[in-house]
């Protein structure tokens, strides 16, 4: 017999409630799939980035199995905002998510199911919206690299069955631009281990993996062939902007600050995937260099 899955999106400023929210919500919990799923936001009051992209994967994932999407809304502020970012028409029918399109939300870009092919053309799409429309002589390549290397991440290693989602804001209260971006792959300490025991060395443990990602070089170890699996470029550009990384995978916590610390904790909760939030200071963008011409070239 069909039946209704309502899941009832509740409000957490704890984002270690939200993972469990994720894990006990998920496809595999389910003996027998729905016919629907019911995304009840009635209670729905927060807008973070973090929980967007994380929220759009888990809708994916039923999506995927061939559950049909419906939402109860509500009227708040929050609701609003979702539809400026077209959270809702994400899964109607002949809605085209690899593709990117517009939001009604000038601070932000949409909300877009990461594809392999739009990767770059995102990627400048990007800078230059943020360049056009916010900051008219910075140089943005540091945004540029930060998101190409969280893209390259999901698509090389992950090994997720939902393919990312990613969402970018400016917040010019704060001076942040935040990007947050999601899979439900295998998650960064059992992707390292996977690879060290490829090369037949000791499987360790998910916070010393965590440690590892993080290690200058150790991206030519696992894949030379891409630009980044060990997040070091990630790290060293954040760093320039005097920006952090929230990052969530598997059972680990990773939080970089501004210094370049890094803090690694276990969050009790087996995430089975990875969760990052990178948050860069646009007061620290650089000024775009002019090109000069060579005189002894010009006519």
């Amino acid at each position: 017999m069909s039946f209704t899955y309502t899941l009832l999106v509740v409000p957490s400023n704890s984002n270690n409630r939200w993972l469990k929210f994720l894990l006990n919500n998920s496809v595999k919990k389910h003996g027998k799939l729905p016919e629907k799923l019911l995304v009840d936001l009635s209670m729905f009051n927060f807008t973070k980035p973090f929980h967007i992209v994380s929220l759009a994967c888990l809708i994916e994932e039923y999506h995927l199995k061939n559950v049909l999407i419906k939402f109860k809304r509500n009227k708040s502020d929050s609701d609003t905002y979702l539809e400026k970012i077209r959270f809702f028409e994400y899964w109607e029918k002949g809605f085209n998510r690899n593709k990117y399109t517009q939001t009604h939300l000038g601070t932000a870009l949409c909300l877009w199911k990461i594809n392999r092919e739009m990767i770059y053309p995102y990627v400048h799409f990007a800078e230059q919206y943020f360049k056009n429309n916010f900051f008219s002589g910075k140089d943005l390549q540091g945004l540029n690299i930060a998101l190409a290397e969280v893209f390259n991440n999901i698509y090389d290693h992950s090994k997720s069955p939902v393919d990312g989602y990613v969402f970018t804001q400016y917040f010019p209260n704060i001076h942040r631009i935040k990007i947050a971006v999601c899979d439900f792959g295998i998650g960064i300490p059992r992707a390292v281990n996977e690879y060290l025991l490829s090369i037949r060395k000791k499987e360790i443990s998910n916070e010393e993996a965590l440690k590892l990602a993080f290690k200058k070089g150790f991206s030519t170890y696992s894949a030379p062939h891409n630009r980044g699996f060990g997040l070091d470029t990630l790290k060293s550009i954040v760093m320039d902007l005097e920006g952090e990384i929230h990052f969530y995978s598997n059972d680990g916590v990773v939080k970089m600050y501004p210094n370049g610390d890094i803090e690694i904790n276990n969050t009790g909760v087996e995430f089975e995937g990875t969760l990052i939030e990178v948050l860069l200071d646009t007061r620290c963008l650089p000024e775009l260099e002019l090109e000069t011409t060579d005189e002894e070239f010009t006519f």
